[in-house]
């Protein structure tokens, strides 16, 4: 995912109030600047429950911010549904919605086009919608061709 304008933004929003704890969110990202530059960056912040919280800001002008991966622990002790969004201007789009349950990890991978979750899910977005395949052994081999 590419952050391409001083008008986009990508946040992350939690369908409930914490109950005792906050989540952990951590972005890893690259920012392209007007010369060609180029910095790897990491941003860590806690979730605020019902309130979005920006986890990589608009990048400046003629700058790009290149999205590689999103982490959230569930540090609480009841499960959330997180919304990853893209904030451009004054409209949000929502990227990826889900739930992650206690003691959980989620990771997007916008590249791959997965969302992953320690409790033996993953959800393929593919231009269909979501396939999302459940296993109670993490450990299963899972095998995914999508069509060309």
């Amino acid at each position: 995912m590419i952050l391409d304008t001083p008008t986009r933004s990508l946040r992350l929003v939690l369908g409930e109030a914490h109950t005792t704890t906050a989540c952990d969110i951590v972005a890893c990202y690259g920012q392209q600047g007007p010369a060609g530059t180029f910095v790897t960056l990491l941003s860590q912040t806690a979730s605020t429950g019902v309130t979005p919280v920006t986890l990589v800001a608009a990048p400046p002008v003629g700058s790009q911010n290149i999205i590689q991966e999103v982490r959230l622990h569930n540090s609480d002790t009841v499960s959330h549904t997180v919304t990853l969004q893209l904030l451009d201007s004054a409209t949000t789009r929502t990227i990826y919605s889900g739930t992650v349950a206690v003691g959980a990890d989620w990771v997007y991978t916008p590249g791959a086009g997965i969302a992953l979750t320690s409790a033996g899910v993953i959800t393929f977005n593919t231009r269909a919608g979501n396939v999302t395949l459940t296993s109670a052994d993490v450990t299963t081999a899972l095998t995914f061709t999508p069509f060309r």
